[in-house]
């Protein structure tokens, strides 16, 4: 059952995704981490995890999104995610253009509906 809502905030900058960089170790934390937004009235969330070169370079981070929204909706969790990504200034400013099209590629997928 949804709760009467006055106000609703979008979390732009938020580290949901299971075993990514600094979010939650697995589902039941995201899921955890999902609950406490709804609570604070948050409606969204932008899933920004870090991309860093030789770590993590976001190519999965829409499987892992799909897989958390769905275990959201299963547990009856009102909240909407949205893919995003954290994109350290230095990546930017360093100018290589086929780098950052390289992202743009990834971000630009859309998810299954």
């Amino acid at each position: 059952m949804r709760k009467e809502r006055q106000l609703e905030f979008i979390g732009t900058h938020c580290h949901i995704l299971p075993g990514v960089d600094d979010g939650p170790a697995d589902i039941e934390a995201s899921l955890a981490m999902a609950r406490m937004a709804v609570d604070d009235v948050i409606s969204t969330v932008v899933a920004t995890p870090h991309i860093i070169e030789g770590y993590y370079d976001g190519r999965d981070r829409f499987e892992r999104l799909e897989g958390l929204s769905a275990g959201i909706m299963g547990a009856g969790i009102e909240l909407r995610l949205i893919a995003g990504a954290e994109v350290p200034m230095s990546t930017c400013l360093a100018g290589d253009e086929e780098r950052l099209r390289s992202l743009v590629k990834v971000f630009s997928r859309k998810l299954r509906s």
